[in-house]
């Protein structure tokens, strides 16, 4: 008969696997940092972990280097409001949808954004969808 694993080992695990994940990648990034993909992932770990000041770094860098891409615009969102700053994700989420962020019903569900769906400056966001809905543009 098999062991059961508590939940709580679960949780340790997981947090294990995204530990190795995120110094991976960044040891990844660090010796190649023209592959972004290691540092998505890395900035996602970290997130994920509660380690808001690197996942911030990182995403920073993305959306700095490849400044036209909407994704790393989204990632930026989505680190800065997993850390509470709610008025900076609200604008790099604008600027994701502006540069051709589409997917807004995964905007709406990733909880990752729970910081800035659930807070004022999320109007903002819904401003510039409304607008390019109007447009024709969504």
């Amino acid at each position: 008969m098999a062991a059961k694993i508590s939940n709580e080992t679960k949780q340790l695990l997981r947090q294990r696997e995204l530990e190795v994940e995120l110094n991976f990648m960044l040891g990844v990034f660090k010796k190649d940092p023209t592959w972004v993909e290691a540092a998505q992932i890395a900035s996602v770990a970290a997130s994920q972990l509660g380690r808001h000041e690197i996942a911030i770094q990182l995403s920073y860098e993305l959306a700095t280097r490849r400044p036209e891409d909407p994704v790393g615009h989204y990632n930026l969102a989505c680190s800065l409001s997993m850390a509470g700053l709610v008025d900076v994700a609200a604008d790099s989420m604008v600027s994701s949808i502006l540069l051709g962020f589409r997917d807004l019903e995964a905007l709406e569900v990733n909880s990752m954004l729970i910081n800035l769906l659930e807070s004022d400056k999320f109007e903002a966001v819904e401003e510039v969808i409304e607008a390019l809905a109007v447009k024709g543009e969504l």
